[in-house]
């Protein structure tokens, strides 16, 4: 019994209707009085009984998404009943479903020559021709199911639409317009209409189109909404005011008219009574907030945005009052607060913005990142890097960033996995790859493998040879470590040639001088620097110089210069207490 009720479910599935097998209708008529009719007559029902029994197992695999096997079935079930359409039909729409159109299309036209009468056959043999761009030949189909099948009017939309894909407007709207005779007026089908008018240049008709749909439905705002949007897309802001007036009065408040009248009044530079309507609209909380941002953009988008920028100030504050969970609000008040030159305020907003919950996009991250390492904020620095490192691992600027803040913090071992991330899939970016070679010389250095250290900065001079950073880092720590001195002062040398009077530099300089025992030369450069400078540091390296020299008391001034300014190695107060030097 099971199997019975299963089988005679995927008949019904096809829509094909019952009797789909009879052996009446491939029988001749019976003759009782003969034996050779009757051996025929049952031959042939056992032949239907068989095309029955594949045709429903090719439904089963049909319907299990076997399409090939499905295919394998129903050609059996063809053999056995050669001139049945419904197997034609099912055998097309398996071919359609691997894609395979042209053997669809074979049979799906096999099928309708064999009843003329089935939509499916029409609807199928449109749809395969529509797969394979032939628009033409699918609105010849549709026209003869319209044609030829009773109560198919219906049709007239998909009709319609094939004619839309043709850029056939004009044959397009007639359908359209067809159909909703028939069936009766639909908005949806209105905005299609309107837009096949504005693309034909008939505003007016587009106009009328929303006229009708007011009409039909007096009491829904959304008709007058809609066609107030209408009006002013085509300048005719005139037309559109009245309208929303009228709906203001009727309802009290509606978000979007208070936002439509908003954008005709700033448009004609009614600057107060726009603003006056922005409020009225970005604080009603049932508006979606997306919608509000999106406006607020193309806003800030716009010629006048510069001279009006206090004013979006206040509604973009207006926004995320309403909505206190709405990231993109949060960021765009950042945008304006960087436009403003207030950095803190810009990074308070995007820490909101984090804070709300949603994910950010990669420019709004690296904003945030980049006003934590302009600011010195080290530690929001650590924590914002990883944070969009768990969203965007796959950008290399996040994991330069994340070094960088556990280099400040000497997680050397940290910096090191940064750089070398970063290094790998920064492979695009010579000069963010230098960036990092950059900071895994700095990080190796910290970890005393000095080696490591060396073959990165010399990765980054390979590819920036005048590198400043590079040199100057990379020549002082041969200096402390008193290594490769000739190579330190060639590198130190190439800096002073490009900026000859920054006490950085001639720090720097000076101290592979002082490392190679040069002591007077190594003082003339400290002079200068000193002289330009309020580093500790520099002062702390000019006593150390006058001390190599014998300049005992001079070497003192320096040295307490040195621990007022700050700056200074922790070896400076026994310096001073001991009056001598200690590396």
């Amino acid at each position: 019994m099971i199997k019975i009720i299963s089988q005679t479910l995927l008949i019904l599935l096809l829509g094909l209707g019952q009797g789909l097998f009879s052996p009446a209708l491939a029988q001749k008529k019976r003759n009782k009085n003969s034996s050779e009719n009757a051996a025929s007559v049952l031959e042939n029902k056992r032949s239907l009984d068989d095309a029955e029994y594949y045709f429903i197992e090719g439904v089963k695999q049909y319907l299990l998404g076997r399409f090939p096997r499905a295919i394998d079935e129903f050609e059996k079930a063809l053999g056995h009943d050669p001139d049945n359409p419904a197997i034609f039909y099912k055998i097309a729409e398996s071919y359609a479903a691997l894609e395979e159109y042209q053997e669809a299309e074979h049979f799906a036209q096999k099928a309708l020559v064999k009843d003329k009468e089935n939509k499916y056959y029409y609807l199928l043999l449109s749809h395969i021709y529509e797969k394979q761009e032939k628009y033409g030949q699918s609105i010849k189909t549709l026209n003869l199911l319209i044609t030829e099948v009773p109560n198919t009017q219906i049709y007239y939309l998909r009709l319609g639409q094939s004619y839309q894909k043709m850029q056939n407007y004009t044959d397009a709207l007639e359908s359209y317009n067809t159909f909703e005779k028939t069936m009766g007026i639909n908005d949806s089908l209105i905005r299609i209409k309107q837009e096949l008018y504005l693309l034909t240049n008939q505003g007016d008709q587009a106009i009328a189109e929303g006229k009708k749909l007011m009409a039909s439905d007096p009491r829904n705002p959304e008709y007058t909404l809609m066609q107030a949007e209408l009006l002013i897309r085509l300048n005719k802001p005139g037309q559109a005011e009245p309208l929303l007036q009228a709906l203001l009065e009727q309802y009290g408040s509606n978000a979007r008219a208070h936002l439509l009248l908003a954008r005709i009044y700033y448009d004609n530079s009614q600057w107060t009574d726009a603003f006056k309507q922005m409020e009225k609209g970005f604080s009603n909380p049932e508006l979606n907030p997306q919608a509000k941002s999106s406006l607020l953009l193309t806003y800030l988008q716009g010629p006048q945005a510069e001279e009006q920028r206090q004013e979006f100030i206040k509604i973009a504050q207006l926004l995320v009052k309403t909505h206190p969970n709405h990231a993109p609000a949060f960021v765009l008040l950042g945008d304006l607060m960087l436009l403003e030159q207030n950095q803190e305020a810009a990074l308070g907003y995007y820490a909101q913005a984090i804070r709300s919950g949603s994910s950010l996009n990669t420019e709004t991250w690296k904003q945030i990142l980049s006003l934590d390492a302009s600011l010195n904020k080290m530690d929001s620095l650590r924590k914002h890097s990883e944070m969009a490192l768990e969203y965007f691992p796959n950008q290399a600027l996040f994991w330069y960033y994340n070094g960088m803040a556990h280099l400040y913090f000497k997680n050397y071992d940290q910096a090191v996995l940064a750089g070398e991330e970063g290094e790998r899939l920064a492979f695009q970016d010579p000069a963010l790859q230098v960036d990092f070679h950059v900071m895994l010389g700095e990080a190796f250095q910290g970890l005393e493998q000095y080696s490591e250290s060396e073959r990165s900065f010399k990765k980054a001079l390979d590819k920036q040879p005048e590198n400043a950073q590079v040199l100057n880092n990379y020549s002082y720590y041969l200096a402390l470590r008193k290594e490769q001195l000739p190579l330190a002062k060639e590198m130190a040398g190439k800096l002073l040639k490009q900026a000859p009077n920054n006490p950085n530099y001639l720090d720097t300089y000076a101290w592979v001088l002082f490392q190679s025992k040069e002591y007077k030369n190594a003082r003339n450069y400290l002079e200068k620097a000193v002289a330009n400078s309020q580093d500790g540091g520099i002062f702390e390296h000019y006593g150390d110089v006058l001390f190599k020299l014998g300049e005992v008391e001079k070497a003192l001034e320096q040295w307490q210069k040195a621990k007022q300014l700050g700056g200074s190695s922790p070896l400076i107060d026994k310096k001073i207490k001991n009056r001598n030097l200690y590396e």
